[in-house]
């Protein structure tokens, strides 16, 4: 039996097979990285009540909140480990790879069905976005369901594939407003896929619809009347984001420089995008140039869909972004699917025997492996940072955060990580562990009672880029040394001017703090000593403690 044949007949087992090779593959060392910043933003979000979700997402952020509400409910279900919230992200880009598959099986041909597996289990972006705990292993998930549907509904126009891509594409905008740019290619293909020219006259409808599919246009409609009745909940909202222009976000305008990174990155390095894109014009040109050398199954129609979703929409938002700073890597990784497709589809319909082009794919696909970060790198490390510096506690360590809701879940994930933010300086001050909002706390904090200082910042390049902070902290004290854990730089001081408290003194503080006095008078009591004797041990044991 031909591969083909077989493909097409266990369609649905290979699919299956892939998600299961794919989630092992993503589960690999999934919990053992230390969160960053942005996935712990999602836990912290998460433990709010819905209500709170989504007052923090009208007032305070440019996307509306369905990730966040995903997260809150997955949480409470499976807890705030990294392993359970990056679980999200491994089984959305499983069943994106499944998806994909069937896609291209379906759509296009079962040989572009085999090239994209290939290229997307080779993919370092792929992999590593299918490992954080962040929205966009969801996003390339629906932007890949709402695909499927799209392209179903002009093959075989119905209520059910219209109620779908209605659901899929709002349930897109609502997961990273970003990510509805997807729908805006979807625009853009209708004119050219609905068309029909051998449409069987329609008479005067025929006349107006110039040739389109009549039903698919209908119930096209119908899905964006769909969309819209789901979307007037953030319609306000959204304008006034539009309205307000570059001011709801934090990024600067792109360089070229910054373009063709991204674009480095979606090929695993600089090295392997000069050679697809080489192979890329070269399978262009031979198609295009030599009938006798391309698949009778070629359609240029079909080749407008993936260089529609992956570079055009890619260069779309690029170009956006210089009235307003929309460009991220992550922001535009669903367009990596179309970029994986339109070399896909090139590739299969050269027409030469499937086995070479298989090891021209299969070759490319080791190049890429050879390139892949297997387990994923790793930017920030507060796990083992935080961990180092618990050890360093005692009532005379002062030390200093930026990032205390990323300190606190390392320190203290059920107490202080969990409490709401003025609660959480509270319970982290236990610690000695403190934050601030400013850069003045060296002169303002009385340092008299600390023998060591560690400073530990991971955003002082933005909060504190003169490095006023270290300036006023190295005429204080000495400076120790330097310790760098990824996204976490700490530097220690010790404080020459610490004095340890006499005897008298501490027994004077005991005496003249009311609380403090009645707990040693009823310890005096339960002991069955007197009460300066319990005022003397209180004394010795505070005085022990600060070493």
């Amino acid at each position: 039996m031909e591969l083909s044949v077989l493909i097409n007949k266990h369609k649905y087992k290979v699919a299956t097979c892939l998600f299961l090779a794919y989630i092992c593959f993503t589960f690999y060392h999934l919990g053992e990285n230390s969160l960053w910043y942005d996935e712990c933003f999602s836990i912290d979000l998460g433990n709010d009540t819905i209500d709170e979700i989504i007052h923090y997402s009208l007032f305070n952020d440019t996307n509306p909140p369905l990730y966040l509400i995903i997260v809150h409910y997955w949480i409470d279900a499976f807890g705030n480990s990294e392993l359970s919230l990056r679980a999200i992200s491994a089984i959305s880009g499983s069943l994106t790879l499944s998806l994909f598959f069937l896609f291209s099986l379906r759509f296009f041909n079962w040989q572009t069905a085999v090239f994209v597996v290939l290229f997307f289990i080779s993919s370092n972006e792929l992999y590593y976005y299918s490992q954080e705990g962040r929205t966009y292993g969801l996003i390339l998930l629906f932007c890949m369901l709402s695909n499927y549907v799209f392209l179903s509904l002009i093959q075989k126009p119905n209520w059910i594939y219209a109620l779908l891509l209605g659901l899929f594409n709002i349930a897109i905008f609502y997961l990273h407003t970003l990510g509805a740019i997807n729908i805006v290619g979807q625009i853009i293909l209708v004119p050219f896929l609905a068309y029909n020219k051998n449409v069987p006259s329609l008479k005067k409808i025929d006349k107006i619809l110039l040739g389109y599919k009549l039903r698919f246009i209908l119930w096209y409609i119908i899905s964006w009347l769909v969309f819209y009745i789901l979307f007037r909940p953030w319609q306000e909202r959204f304008f006034n984001i539009i309205e307000e222009g570059g001011k709801g976000f934090w990024l600067l305008k792109p360089t070229f420089v910054e373009y063709k990174q991204v674009l480095f990155d979606f090929y695993n390095s600089e090295t392997l995008f000069y050679l697809y894109w080489t192979l890329i014009i070269s399978i262009v040109s031979i198609v295009v140039c030599f009938k006798k050398l391309r698949e009778p199954f070629f359609n240029f129609k079909l080749l407008l869909i993936p260089f529609i979703l992956g570079p055009f929409l890619f260069n779309f938002n690029f170009f956006a972004a210089t009235i307003s700073p929309i460009f991220l890597k992550r922001y535009v990784l669903f367009t990596l699917l179309g970029f994986i497709l339109l070399f896909s589809y090139l590739l299969s319909s050269l027409k030469i025997n499937f086995k070479i082009k298989f090891v021209l794919a299969f070759s490319l696909c080791i190049l890429s492996f050879t390139k892949l970060k297997f387990p994923r790198e790793v930017f920030w490390d507060y796990k083992n940072g935080v961990a180092n510096l618990k050890e360093k506690i005692s009532p005379t360590t002062f030390i200093y955060t930026d990032n205390a809701m990323l300190f606190a879940y390392y320190l203290d994930n059920k107490g202080a990580f969990k409490a709401y933010e003025a609660e959480r300086y509270v319970f982290l001050a236990k610690y000695n562990v403190f934050t601030s909002g400013g850069n003045d706390w060296p002169n303002t904090v009385d340092f008299s009672e600390y023998k060591e200082i560690y400073y530990t910042r991971s955003f002082s390049n933005y909060g504190d880029p003169t490095k006023s902070v270290e300036k006023v902290l190295g005429e204080k004290f000495r400076k120790i040394n330097d310790s760098y854990f990824p996204g976490l730089f700490i530097t220690r001081y010790v404080n020459n001017n610490y004095r340890r408290e006499t005897l008298n003194e501490v027994k004077d503080k005991i005496i003249n703090s009311k609380e403090w006095y009645q707990q040693v008078i009823l310890k005096a009591k339960e002991r069955n000593v007197s009460v300066d004797s319990m005022i003397t041990l209180d004394a010795i044991w505070v005085i022990n403690n600060k070493k």
